[in-house]
């Protein structure tokens, strides 16, 4: 026989008590990773930042929330309505409504899966070959007199870098290689790029880009720039993406930071140090020039004192002439010391500061010939003098594309690369 409803055995809660328990038993399912389609997408929430939106598949759909504090480290693609993505989150109840969510913490592009297991792979595979091994490292130089940089110029990632070199005054030369960071074809450019920065034999390179999704960094895992970092014969330091930003050539090279400011700032802390030496150097000379003439002083008065007890008074003057003229010299001495260390050290500041703009023009001047070249071969004036032509049909305010855009009979205006003509469909 059923026991009653109202039997005194029989357990009873209330509602925020049964969706608490509903959330503890999610709490214990965990985080999980979700694929899905990117459904009902709005963007953030104009009033919080927060996104919500909706995942499905092909027999279910489920609402998905990020906070807005997790905003930057989660989101690793760009949302857009249908596009594909996996994500990683929790479920979560809402005890007011008594509703079903899951928080995200982190998105990306679905493709990038198989990106993250290349990434997996081959960081494990060159980490057994000894690639990455601390022994393999060369020491940064703590006082470097030439630097290169290798990152796409000009770019964020390059301002952000000479910004900083020039606030903090850095007196060494700069020797700027622009090359492409992202697509194809970019991991060979910057291989050829550290190759061309071996004739120049700098002290250190710093290989630099902004933040991205891994598709976007990928050029910094390809096999054949990681082996070129590691078997570089100069020191380098790796600067690339944001603090949450992972790339192989961060191991391999012989030092990483986790932004291209940070590696400038890095780069520079030597040079800052001896500067703060050398003042600190000078200010202790100028001290003990103080202390040689105040002791002199006292010295002087106690020898005026034994004179006046025994000697005539034009000798105890003789006597004082002669000691306050040699406590003049030695405190002129060491004022001059001082003023000659100074003066040295701002010397040197300003001809090391005007050397970092003199030795970087060469190498930008470069670049702004070779991006000309390249525009004028993609202009149109330069497609047209190779026997192509423009074609714009009457009416239509953009070139002609598609024939069947028009109609037999219709006028068109083809532009040629020395005058146009006028035609006819037919």
């Amino acid at each position: 026989m059923e026991p009653s409803d109202s039997a005194p055995d029989r357990e009873v809660v209330g509602v925020s008590e049964a969706l608490g328990r509903a959330g503890d038993a999610m709490a214990v399912l965990g985080p999980l990773w979700v694929e899905g389609e990117v459904f009902e997408y709005k963007g953030p929430w104009k009033g919080s930042g927060h996104y919500y939106f909706k995942l499905r598949d092909d027999r279910a759909v489920m609402d998905v929330k990020i906070w807005a504090q997790s905003v930057g480290r989660a989101l690793r693609c760009e949302l857009e309505e249908g596009r594909k993505v996996r994500v990683r989150g929790a479920f979560d109840v809402y005890a007011a409504r008594g509703t079903l969510s899951f928080i995200l913490d982190r998105v990306e592009d679905q493709g990038e899966g198989d990106l993250a297991r290349q990434f997996q792979q081959l960081k494990e595979r060159l980490l057994v070959e000894g690639l990455f091994d601390v022994d393999r490292k060369q020491p940064l130089p703590a006082l470097p007199r030439t630097v290169g940089v290798l990152t796409s110029h000009p770019s964020a990632a390059w301002e952000d870098v000479l910004n900083t070199f020039l606030d903090r005054q850095a007196p060494f030369r700069i020797l700027v290689r622009g090359c492409r960071v992202q697509g194809q074809g970019a991991a060979e450019d910057m291989v050829q790029g550290l190759r061309e920065m071996v004739s120049a034999k700098p002290d250190l390179v710093l290989l630099t880009r902004g933040g991205g999704s891994l598709k976007d960094l990928w050029a910094f895992n390809d096999e054949i720039l990681v082996r070129e970092v590691a078997d570089c014969p100069f020191p380098i330091l790796s600067a690339v993406g944001h603090e949450t930003d992972n790339v192989l050539t961060d191991l391999a090279a012989d030092a990483f930071s986790r932004t291209p400011t940070a590696g400038a700032v890095r780069i520079c802390a030597g040079w800052e140090e001896a500067r703060e030496s050398m003042g600190l150097l000078a200010n202790r000379l100028e001290e003990a020039a103080t202390r040689v003439g105040d002791a002199c002083s006292v010295r002087l008065a106690r020898v005026a004192r034994d004179l006046g007890a025994q000697s005539p008074s034009r000798r105890l003057e003789r006597f004082s002439s002669r000691l306050l003229q040699g406590e003049t010299r030695l405190v002129a001495v060491g004022l001059h010391r001082s003023a000659r260390a100074r003066s040295t050290l701002l010397r040197e500041s300003r001809r090391l500061h005007a050397c970092l703009f003199r030795q970087s023009l060469p190498l930008l001047r470069e670049g702004l010939l070779g991006a000309q070249a390249r525009l004028q071969g993609a202009s149109p004036k330069a497609l047209l003098e190779r026997g192509w032509a423009l074609v714009e049909a009457d009416g239509q305010s953009r070139f002609l594309r598609d024939p069947g855009s028009v109609a037999s009979g219709h006028g068109l205006n083809v532009t040629l690369s020395r005058g146009s003509l006028r035609a006819r469909v037919e």
